[in-house]
């Protein structure tokens, strides 16, 4: 019984990287009979007064990520912050290259090995920032379509924005805390680790964003709010149950799908040319950052901090 019970999640681990390389062939047959590699050529015809102040912020956005993961685990401890810092880069350059959100491993087996961090912790961290971000990833597409003009979009975001106040509420009712985890009551009850998680996140897709915008308009003229939703739909298309090896297909039809759903001029080949230039410059940034987190690695030793919890 026991052979049987470890094999299906082997074999459920196939089928989705098999998937994922299918996924994964199955665009580039695309790009190659539809609008070949001219997006990817584009990236090196950005003139470097608009590439190196994205690629700033680009990188910015992966170091603030690393301050919101240690202000997190301060709050249970003192991690030094590098040690936080080269976890926080691995962790999110492996989750956007590995398919299925398998990256998101990384996390807790990196904390745990690196800083003793016992796995609800790390766990009960990873869910909090991913939802900040799922929450203002929300807040960014109402507040564009609200300025496009859409009936009901200010009242839908007003509405979206009162989401973890209301979700932070009922899970400090007595009937709810009392089941939850001691390690993950101490994160609903502490309020302005909450506020602090959600405006540095607010910062983290601002910036982030803001790159996306340059690199995007620097290589095709699209209005700014129909591209605003392109990249927010492309970025978390990761979350999609199928997905190819970072991202590939997935991310470009996230990118096409939203710019034509807002009424996009653009022809769906010059969209895809554009997705396929944006994901590139991901791609390259996220290896940067992987890069770096490898360096910080083997650079610091890993440091204990004793934030350990009975799993």
């Amino acid at each position: 019984m026991s052979g049987g019970v470890e094999r299906r999640p082997r074999a459920g681990y196939v089928v989705r990287i098999a998937l994922a390389v299918l996924v994964t062939l199955a665009t580039v047959v695309l790009v190659n009979r539809t609008t070949g590699w001219q997006g990817a050529r584009n990236i090196v015809s950005i003139a470097p007064s608009m590439l190196l102040p994205a690629i700033l912020l680009t990188l910015s956005s992966h170091f603030l990520r690393g301050l919101r993961l240690w202000r997190v685990y301060a709050r249970r401890g003192a991690p030094p912050f590098v040690s936080v810092l080269k976890i926080s880069l691995l962790h999110n350059t492996a989750s956007f290259l590995l398919p299925m959100r398998l990256g998101e491993l990384v996390l807790p087996v990196l904390s745990r090995r690196n800083l003793d961090i016992g796995y609800v912790v790390s766990v009960s961290t990873l869910l909090l920032v991913r939802g900040a971000d799922v929450h203002v990833l929300l807040m960014a597409v109402l507040v564009v379509v609200s300025v496009t003009g859409a009936p009901f979009g200010w009242l839908l975001a007003g509405m979206a924005l009162l989401l973890p106040i209301v979700g932070a509420a009922f899970a400090r009712l007595p009937a709810v805390a009392g089941r939850l985890p001691a390690d993950v009551a101490v994160l609903v009850r502490d309020r302005l680790l909450l506020v602090e998680t959600w405006c540095l996140t607010v910062v983290i897709w601002g910036v982030k964003l803001a790159a996306y915008l340059i690199i995007t308009v620097s290589l095709y003229k699209l209005d700014v709010g129909r591209l605003m939703l392109g990249a927010i739909a492309a970025d978390a298309s990761g979350i999609f149950p199928v997905s190819g090896i970072a991202g590939a297909g997935t991310f470009e039809g996230a990118f096409v799908g939203a710019v034509m759903a807002a009424g996009s001029e653009m022809s769906g080949p010059a969209l895809l040319s554009a997705a396929i230039a944006l994901h590139l410059y991901v791609i390259l940034i996220n290896l940067v950052a992987g890069f770096i987190g490898i360096m910080l690695r083997f650079a610091s030793p890993p440091a204990e901090t004793g934030i350990t919890e009975n799993t």
